[in-house]
């Protein structure tokens, strides 16, 4: 066949020589015709070109990499890759040849692959015909390795909150990277200086949004919180998210779950101190008295209704205590009585029972024992010298002792009543001497009232006993300083006031709790509740031994809803204490001062003609300072009272957190790395 040259196919065609630019439809006559795109459906064509090409290319990433050190374009890139090389731990290489790139198996069926891969994305994928689609083609690939949602935006909770982030982190870490690199290749297009241009393009892009992110409220939180690996994130999301109805802020939430290991309490003072941050806190924390009274309202009810008669709680449990004691009494009696039964008939010597009754206390004692028709008959049949009779004085004896050193008794008169308890003790030797089941009887007797007898009566069921009202008896059962390891005699008593009179025993429960926080939600000079909640949770278990002697008292209760709601309402209520109180008005008083002293526009532009210019310049500066400040204090009282405000401080501190400038550099290379081989 001859050779065909240009002006042969012109002349054929048919096309007039004078015609000017000759298109391929002129040249090949019946071809169908070349339909370009628009503008806008070159843009969105490209768009699905660059995810697909980044997707793909983001897979193909370690066979990228591995080329990439293993093979260069010119011999003059040796020393930029073998650098490269070292960084990762391979030997320098020399420039190998083409046949030695291929030699390899695994890595000619790798390359192959690959190679076959971008083969079919350039036959099939559209190609961006103008410059806006070039540049929307290199932003969309740099979206998938770049783009993806940050770890805290795929946690995030509320559709509009992802998105908004979502949007947040494509701007910075694919549309502006991903233009950045666009524009410096197009400047250096065709050159061998276009694909450096392209990686510094991309990695200044990178950390350009890397470093405006970092101005923002997020560095500070960051700084504020430390080390985010530290946080107990788990337990902080549980205060938030509790089941008492009482809502705390992040910074709350945060604080209380480090034990006050952060700042974040600082940060939020600052921000309620503030004009515009304080006027959209105030109504979330206006809020919290209420929420507080209805939690622990919720928490007595489940104790017991409130009595309608509180001041007879308090002599009604005086009685059920006096009786459980009288009860502890006798239940030793009990033990005892037939070694006391055993002894009685035992006769002691005359010669050592004259020697008794020559003691004129002992002789009034027995007198007064034969008198009595109520006692008298149970020990008729007895001699005066039997051991049950002797034993039968000595307790008169021990107790005229008892009641006459007793300063409250009208008849009081300490040294008679310490003869008679002398006189009583001399008889019982005696008569122990006598009867081996009578010392017996009297030594297993004071044991048993050391044991069980005495931690009853002197112990908190003894105190209420000894209550004349229901403040007393309250104090008694739920003191507000009890002695450490005492939850156990405290729940003793509950226990014993529960079986004399159970509906008494609730109800003083119910009325001790709820008059300490009666106590702590009394309302300050200024009408502020607001942190009557931590007050009340520090007054009634602000230690281990109160919160050990109130669980006791709620687990004695036979149903068990109070005493495990508690533990989680005061959790939260100590939370809520970890709020710091604004203190002083000064930086309000500031901020309102400087707002309220702005001069009038006209006045400010007639300073403005009187200083040339420069007076405008500087208000302006202040003006666009007060803005910026304002819109982040804004945007940290907005965070705070979110409902997902752990998570959303979580999220700013990722995003703030130191590191983003290295990770912003790592970003660009891999993203140049995934763009440049389309």
């Amino acid at each position: 066949m001859p050779d065909v040259t240009f002006d042969d196919l012109i002349s054929q065609s048919g096309v007039p020589a004078n015609k000017g630019a000759v298109s391929f439809d002129d040249l090949v006559p019946g071809a169908p015709p070349q339909e370009k795109s628009t503008l806008a459906g070159d843009i969105a064509k490209s768009i699905g070109s660059g995810i697909v090409r980044g997707a793909a290319e983001t897979v193909m990433l370690p066979v990228t990499a591995k080329r990439l050190l293993d093979t260069y374009a010119t011999p003059y890139e040796v020393g930029a890759v073998n650098a490269v090389r070292g960084a990762f731990g391979y030997d320098p290489l020399p420039v190998p040849t083409a046949e030695e790139i291929e030699s390899g198996g695994v890595d000619r069926a790798l390359n192959a692959g690959q190679d076959a891969v971008r083969g079919a994305m350039d036959e099939h994928l559209h190609a961006p015909e103008t410059t806006p689609g070039k540049y929307a083609e290199t932003i969309a690939e740099f979206a998938v390795p770049g783009g993806g949602p940050s770890r805290a935006t795929r946690a995030a909770q509320g559709i509009g909150r992802r998105v908004l982030s979502y949007a947040g982190d494509v701007t910075r870490n694919a549309v502006v990277p991903g233009a950045a690199s666009e524009a410096a290749g197009q400047l250096t297009e065709g050159t061998s200086a276009e694909p450096y241009a392209r990686l510094l393009g991309a990695i200044a892009g990178n950390v350009g949004g890397a470093v405006v992110s970092a101005r923002t409220p997020e560095s500070v939180l960051a700084r504020a919180v430390g080390d985010p690996e530290q946080i107990d994130w788990a337990r902080a999301l549980a205060l938030q998210d509790n089941s008492t109805g009482v809502r705390l802020t992040g910074p709350e939430a945060i604080t209380h779950a480090q034990n006050g290991g952060t700042s974040l309490a600082d940060l939020q003072r600052l921000t309620e101190g503030s004009v515009s941050g304080g006027a959209r806190m105030r109504p979330f924390l206006a809020e919290r008295p209420a929420q507080v009274d209805t939690a622990v309202n919720r928490l007595l009810d489940a104790i017991a209704p409130q009595s309608a008669n509180p001041s007879t709680l308090g002599p009604r449990a005086s009685e059920a205590a006096t009786n459980a004691i009288d009860d502890a009494r006798q239940a030793i009696n009990a033990q005892t009585r037939p070694l006391y039964q055993a002894s009685a008939p035992a006769v002691i010597p005359d010669a050592e029972f004259q020697a008794m009754r020559a003691d004129p206390r002992f002789r009034l004692a027995l007198e007064r024992l034969r008198n009595n028709p109520e006692i008298a008959p149970g020990y008729a049949n007895l001699p005066d010298n039997s051991v049950g009779v002797v034993d039968a004085v000595t307790k008169d004896m021990y107790a005229r002792g008892e009641a006459l050193a007793n300063s409250a008794n009208p008849g009081y008169a300490p040294e008679i009543g310490a003869l008679n308890t002398q006189a009583a003790a001399n008889a019982r030797d005696v008569a122990r001497n006598v009867s081996s089941e009578y010392d017996q009887a009297l030594a297993e007797q004071a044991r048993l009232r050391r044991e069980q007898l005495q931690p009853v009566a002197e112990g908190p069921l003894g105190r209420v006993a000894a209550a004349s009202t229901t403040s007393s008896a309250s104090d008694a059962l739920l003191p507000r300083n009890p002695l450490v390891g005492s939850e156990g005699e405290t729940a003793d008593a509950m226990t014993r006031l529960m079986a004399q009179d159970p509906e008494t025993a609730q109800a003083l429960a119910r009325q001790s709790i709820a008059d300490r926080y009666a106590r702590a939600a009394t309302e300050t000079q200024s009408g502020d509740r607001e942190f009557a909640g931590a007050k009340f949770a520090k007054d009634i278990a602000g230690n281990q031994p109160r919160n050990a002697v109130l669980d006791a008292i709620l687990r004695s209760l036979p149903d068990q809803t109070a005493a495990t709601a508690a533990p989680e309402l005061l959790d939260v209520l100590r939370a809520t204490g970890r709020r710091k109180p604004i203190g002083s008005a000064t930086e309000f008083n500031r901020a309102a001062n400087a707002e309220l002293s702005q001069a009038p526009l006209a006045q400010r532009a007639a300073n403005a003609a009187g200083t040339f210019g420069a007076s405008l310049i500087a208000n302006a500066g202040d003006a666009l300072s007060r803005a910026t400040l304002r819109g982040n204090i804004n945007r940290l009282a907005d965070m705070f009272t979110d409902p997902n405000s752990v998570d959303l401080i979580r999220e700013a501190i990722a995003r703030g957190e130191t590191g983003l400038v290295p990770r912003a550099v790592a970003r660009g290379t891999v993203q140049s790395a995934v763009s440049e081989n389309r």
